[in-house]
């Protein structure tokens, strides 16, 4: 029988612990990519209006530079750093892009997350207009 240690009150502290920093970041992860999202509707709505009719979002992918949210608008990321004049602090300012703190996780993707969202404000965006132009 291998020699097994049993689990120290420090061990087993640091362990409890983790758990529960990574469970508490979710929560704050989520909601600070909503406000940078919601920043991008806002700024997008300015500069280019009607802009959530053009996406499609059962092809929307913020991992892929085509298909996500600036490249299904402008073709690519870079297409849209040039066409907005935006900086890549400003993309991740408006929700287009993930901050490096928003990684913490190595099993989770901050893309996926932000699709969720843009998703989320987009069909709002279309149920909105919808109900406008129903009137």
């Amino acid at each position: 029988m291998p020699n097994v240690r049993p689990v120290t009150l420090k061990q087993e502290l640091k362990h409890i612990f983790r758990v529960i920093k990574r469970l508490a970041g979710r929560p704050f992860v989520r909601s600070r990519m909503q406000k940078r999202v919601r920043a991008g509707v806002v700024f997008l709505n300015g500069v280019k209006p009607g802009w959530w009719e053009k996406i499609d979002l059962e092809h929307l992918d913020m991992l892929d530079t085509k298909l996500c949210l600036c490249g299904q608008l402008y073709g690519r990321h870079r297409n849209a750093y040039r066409k907005l004049h935006l900086s890549p602090a400003d993309f991740v300012m408006y929700g287009f892009l993930p901050a490096p703190s928003d990684y913490g996780r190595p099993d989770f993707l901050p893309q996926r997350l932000l699709t969720r969202l843009w998703t989320k404000e987009i069909k709002g965006l279309k149920i909105t207009s919808l109900k406008r132009s129903a009137k």
